[in-house]
């Protein structure tokens, strides 16, 4: 998991509203291009023939009978919705949705977006997602959204900053710093600040318009009741000239947000071990610490849902207003979480466990901390209801377990998969609902192979991350399947034809060795046989068996085996390490 938290600023150096400032050409078409505004839904290319357009669709989806569109194969919750009869209708995350053809877009004025409109410049306030849709040819945008709406820059008074849409929202020209003016959105019902607010100066409702030139108004939303004036800074030195007008006597530091930014924040946010530690409404938040490489809890309030609270796990907390946000930001499994140490400081349907946070974009520190989270431990499917999946879940720095849920996928537990793409990465209709992706199928938690739909093998899987330091590794079991014979061996040459010997680390951690049909044909070029050195390098060939060994100074594909008469040619059996206490045969040159 990543620090997701942001508060809106301008991306005036180092802010985290983002204003879309590219322009996109288009490249024009003969007018008797038949192909002309035809975009095959976006999976697949247009071809003309004898004056006439047809679409070659990629792989998984199929010409419509008009030969115009790409369509899946099953088209689900998309069965009925035309589309205005402009374009195609997909799942997002698991919600039907219209691409729309070239030169049409999504009407703005559809919450369910599937209704295409021809395609004009849209005016100031009106919703976009890229800058080349709005006639000023500015669309800002919150960090981590896909839409904003239509701005301008160089704006002279608000009178340039008229709102388009139907929001009912006042708009401002706002001087960022740097003689930088922009048209920006307020709050519900709220009119244009005289911009006097300076550090530590309420902007609720008022957003920036409330605060002086080269000071950000720090909000969760643009209703954020808690939303502050503040500049960045380098040490607390710089925050002295802040004041609350209300309370004259707060002091305010130098504290980082997340991001790697520092900022002017009212100090009173004491360090807190749970929600106990604080008062009034504040719940303990998890913050990174000075140095953005540990965490630890400090009180606060960045929403209005109390701990224990149902809240949806899958929305972004950036984007919900203050009442219906969790007051620590963060929804766990379905309900309001907070920082904790052990299972009593939770509600009575949650237990404490530790979440790892990635501190940096790059993702290579980490940190862990307790966090109070809801949902049901599992062993196997059999103990989730509903669609849910027993999907791996760590409670803690060390401990790996079942928890009852499911990833926005719909790729049911067993079905074939994409295991070399992130499940981040894949549409709904290629990600496993249970969001593991093994040896080609969507997997679940599992004890033993009776837990596993279709005669599927439960083995030993073995995850890093792990450990205080994010060095270590815990295993889990979780379901296997595998095409070929499945009868037992010692190598390969004990299985039939076009299979090879694999392994499975059972529970208890013996060893369960087994043919499967093969990853590659050997008389393949591309395919190398045990022996072949080199399988480490970029752009090798697969190994005959996926087995690719890697030594400080070499690789070499090699093949399972109980003794050196399991081995090919001049090879030898020698031990591999597959779990801390227990070893396999391999094969070794």
């Amino acid at each position: 998991m990543k620090f997701t938290r942001t508060f809106s600023r301008l991306i005036i150096p180092g802010c985290l509203l983002m204003l879309a400032l590219a322009s996109v050409g288009c490249k024009q078409k003969a007018e008797d291009d038949p192909c002309d505004k035809i975009g095959c839904c976006g999976h697949g290319t247009c071809s003309a023939a004898s004056g006439s357009a047809r679409c070659t669709c990629e792989d998984g989806y199929q010409v419509s009978t008009d030969g115009l569109r790409c369509l899946p194969p099953d088209p689900g919750l998309c069965a009925g919705q035309t589309c205005s009869e402009h374009g195609c209708c997909e799942l997002e995350n698991g919600n039907p949705i219209c691409i729309c053809d070239p030169d049409f877009r999504v009407d703005p004025d559809d919450p369910l977006k599937l209704t295409c409109i021809e395609k004009v410049c849209l005016r100031m306030g009106e919703k976009c997602s890229d800058s080349s849709e709005c006639c000023d040819n500015d669309c800002l945008k919150y960090t981590g959204q896909k839409e904003g709406y239509c701005t301008r820059r160089n704006c002279k008074t608000n009178e340039d900053c008229t709102n388009r849409s139907k929001d009912g929202k006042e708009m401002c020209c706002i001087d960022v710093g740097g003689e930088y003016f922009i048209c920006m959105k307020l709050g519900s019902g709220c009119f244009c600040g005289n911009q006097t607010g300076s550090c530590g100066a309420s902007c609720t409702c008022q957003n920036d318009s409330a605060c002086s030139p080269g000071f950000s108004c720090l909000r969760g939303s643009d209703e954020d009741s808690g939303a502050i004036c503040t500049k960045p800074c380098l040490t607390d030195q710089d925050c002295r000239d802040c004041r609350n007008v209300q309370d004259p006597n707060m002091l305010y530091i130098c504290q980082p947000i997340f991001g790697g930014e520092t900022y002017c924040l009212a100090a009173e946010q004491p360090t807190c071990e749970w929600s106990g530690d604080c008062g009034g409404n504040d719940v303990c938040i998890a913050y990174p610490t000075a140095d953005e490489k540990s965490l630890e809890g400090r009180c606060n309030q960045l929403g209005g849902l109390p701990t224990g609270t149902e809240c949806d796990d899958g929305a972004n907390p950036n984007q919900l207003p203050f009442e219906e946000r969790c007051a620590d930001f963060y929804c766990m499994r379905g309900f309001c979480s907070e920082v904790c140490q052990l299972d009593t400081d939770c509600p009575e349907h949650m237990f404490c466990g530790e979440v790892r946070f990635r501190m940096d974009d790059a993702g290579d520190v980490s940190a862990a901390i307790g966090m109070c989270q809801g949902g049901t431990f599992c062993t196997s499917g059999a103990d989730c209801e509903g669609q849910d999946v027993c999907q791996v879940a760590q409670i803690s720095v060390d401990d790996l377990v079942g928890m009852c849920g499911q990833h926005d996928g719909l790729l049911e537990v067993g079905e074939a998969c994409d295991d070399s793409t992130s499940p981040y990465d894949l549409p709904p209709d290629q990600a496993c609902r249970g969001f593991y992706c093994m040896f080609g199928n969507c997997t679940e938690v599992c004890v033993e192979d009776s837990d596993c739909v279709n005669a599927g093998r439960c083995c030993s899987v073995t995850f890093g991350g792990m450990g205080e330091t994010g060095n270590d590794t815990a295993s889990i079991g979780l379901c296997r399947w595998s095409p070929g014979s499945g009868q037992q061996c010692a190598g390969n040459d004990d299985c039939p034809a076009h299979e090879t010997c694999q392994y499975c680390v059972k529970e208890g951690e013996s060893i369960d060795k087994f043919c499967q049909a093969e990853n590659c044909d050997v008389a393949n070029s591309k395919c190398d046989p045990p022996g072949t050195d080199g399988c480490g390098d970029d752009g090798a060939n697969a190994c005959w068996g996926d087995l690719c060994l890697v030594t400080m100074n070499s690789s070499f594909c090699s093949s399972l085996c109980d003794s050196n008469d399991d081995c090919p040619g001049t090879m030898s059996c020698g031990l591999m390490g597959v779990t801390d206490t227990q070893t396999t045969g391999v094969c070794t040159p």
